[in-house]
């Protein structure tokens, strides 16, 4: 029970603690668990909705898997933890106590969060650019395309998710209208375009 590295606990109902292990205790920056266990369950919760979230899942359906809420730690910090738990019950079906599995998941939750702001940046950069443009995958997938292209390929929305090399021969197919609407450099894709005819015909000059 201690040697786990994940915070363990029991706690009644109202959210007093039964049981608890050293893991729990460090993850919510108690020195011990004897200093932790006087410390309700409840009072942790950042936002008391999310408890009252907790409990009505866990009443509804004797179990809660990955509940994901803020909770303060000792010195006032806020984590980011993830609880699984069960309901326990007694002789007569009433509820014993609740046992779980606690993991702290901030590290994770921050590096999301970071995630989402750069992309929303990114998007709005993205959707700046009035010239043609396609985000792809390093395995070739489209995943992106501004809002320009849309004004040089009909139905250019459908290209993401198509491969890169889908995506050119598109280009190619709309080449006559590409090169009204595309800038200078796009001319790449007609010579293209001339060499692969070649090809097809059989000339390799």
């Amino acid at each position: 029970f201690d040697e786990l590295p994940i915070g363990i606990y029991r706690t009644t109902p109202d959210g007093r603690l039964l049981e608890a292990n050293a893991a729990l205790a460090s993850i919510l920056g108690y020195a011990s668990v004897e200093e932790l266990l006087p410390v309700s369950m409840v009072d942790l919760y950042v936002d008391p909705a999310d408890r009252a979230h907790w409990r009505d899942r866990i009443e509804r359906h004797d179990v809660v898997t990955d509940h994901e809420a803020r909770k303060r730690r000792r010195d006032g910090s806020v984590v980011w933890l993830r609880d699984t738990a069960r309901v326990v019950r007694d002789a007569r079906g009433a509820v014993a106590y609740y046992e779980g599995a606690i993991i702290d998941i901030t590290a994770l939750m921050t590096a999301d969060s970071i995630l989402a702001r750069t992309e929303e940046r990114h998007r709005t950069l993205v959707e700046a650019i009035p010239d043609a443009m396609l985000r792809v995958r390093v395995d070739g997938l489209c995943i992106d395309a501004t809002p320009g292209t849309l004004g040089v390929l009909p139905g250019a929305a459908a290209l993401v998710a198509l491969a890169v090399a889908s995506v050119l021969l598109i280009f190619i197919a709309h080449a006559g209208l590409a090169m009204r609407k595309f800038p200078t450099h796009i001319r790449q894709y007609s010579t293209l375009r001339r060499h692969m005819k070649k090809m097809h015909h059989g000339d390799t000059n």
